[in-house]
């Protein structure tokens, strides 16, 4: 089925950039969905059948996200544009209790009638969505937390017309981390898309049959003062975005690249999701977030109980958290909860998340909270009939989980 691309002024907008560009406009032969390429034979859509899966290949050692992301500020601040982030936890929505959305910073304008910014501006903002839990870390590209890279611009119906700045600067982006224009596609949609006050259409940016950005314009607003806003919102994935050119290593083991291989297990666990597991609970641990029951703070516990038998394994986790808050540092603001501390938080819970394991394997009540985790084996083995009974129990929790 072709995609409807010249009945509105937000087709009209991509076409005008991209056509006299050196984009061609094609259906794809495999799904049918519109795109503009400059060499793709199809749209590249993650899901076309036409799509060549997103994995690693041989290839020059990976550059790295630090370096990446480098390369990227150095584009934006040509620009002119300074990313910066929202600070604090936020629960608005249902799958996140992090900024999840660039369109949350407009919140104070729709929802409560305050002045608009003027001009374009770049958020890179670390969000998690807990709904990837289930998946991230065993396949590729996909974390359950991750830097939302996003243009932001608030103005009038002929806002529209800014768009071509947009996609011109996101290809640029692109370029400079090693995404070529040949290597990506646009590929349009027919469905409108939809985030509470906000309504409009989008296009995928699509490289390596991973989608890698989204190219938004709102041409309806439900504004509370009542104005006339459109607004136009282009995100992208940071990692994404960083691993795809040069694809050279796994995912995750770039992320991740010293601690534990991806495709390497620990304690029954994945490589790739223990370095997940770690990435998120360093960053809610860096955002000061304890373990409990309610709202972020049970996903502390969860996480820490995920990661309780690698620990038992013997692998290395404050080193790996310790990693994993220097890279959140790059985009977070200044908080409250230094980065030693945020490391301490996280192992401290997944040290108590550990002894209770241990201490149920051994069918041994809970050594006392105030006990550090050395204190607690010792406890648990002399109440067990010595170390090993736990190396036993610790054995058998690295098959078990």
């Amino acid at each position: 089925m072709t995609t409807n691309a010249t009945n509105s002024p937000f087709h009209r907008a991509l076409a005008d950039y991209l056509l006299p560009n050196g984009w061609r406009l094609a259906d794809c032969p495999s799904c049918g969905r519109s795109y503009y390429g400059k060499g793709s034979l199809v749209c590249g859509s993650a899901w076309c059948p036409g799509s060549t899966p997103a994995t690693a290949a041989a290839g020059a050692p990976h550059p790295g996200p630090a370096a990446q992301w480098l390369r990227l500020r150095r584009v934006l601040q040509n620009r002119g544009l300074t990313p910066f982030a929202m600070p604090g936890l936020r629960g608005t929505a249902q799958d996140t209790d992090l900024v999840v959305s660039a369109l949350q910073y407009l919140d104070p304008v729709v929802h409560r009638g305050a002045p608009a910014p003027t001009g374009a501006m770049v958020l890179a903002q670390p969000c998690v969505r807990w709904r990837y839990l289930p998946v991230a870390g065993r396949e590729e590209a996909i974390s359950s937390s991750f830097v939302n890279l996003s243009s932001l611009e608030v103005g009038g119906p002929d806002l529209v017309e800014r768009l071509a700045d947009h996609l011109d600067l996101w290809l640029d982006c692109l370029s400079a981390v090693g995404v070529t224009a040949r290597d990506t596609t646009v590929a349009l949609s027919d469905e409108d898309c939809a985030y509470g006050p906000y309504a409009g259409q989008r296009a995928d940016l699509n490289s390596g049959g991973l989608e890698i950005g989204e190219i938004n314009w709102y041409g309806q607003v439900d504004d509370a003062a009542g104005r006339e806003l459109t607004v136009i919102d282009c995100g992208f994935a940071f990692e994404r975005i960083a691993w795809t050119a040069p694809r050279t290593d796994s995912y995750h083991a770039m992320l991740a690249p010293v601690f534990l291989p991806a495709g390497e297990s620990a304690g029954g666990l994945p490589g790739g999701v223990v370095n997940d597991r770690v990435r998120t609970l360093a960053l809610l641990s860096l955002s000061g977030v304890t373990p409990g029951s309610r709202g972020p703070r049970r996903y502390v516990r969860q996480l820490a109980d995920e990661l309780a038998v690698p620990f038992l394994a013997g692998v290395n986790l404050p080193s790996a958290l310790e990693h994993a808050v220097r890279f959140w540092r790059q985009f977070t603001p200044p908080a409250a909860t230094g980065d030693g501390e945020a490391v301490e938080l996280a192992v401290g819970a997944i040290e108590r998340r550990a002894a209770a394991r241990l201490a149920r394997a051994l069918e041994q009540p809970e050594p006392p909270v105030r006990l550090a985790f050395t204190e607690a084996a010792e406890l648990l083995a002399a109440r067990s009939g010595g170390r090993p009974a736990v190396r036993r129990a610790v054995d058998a929790l690295t098959v078990t989980g």
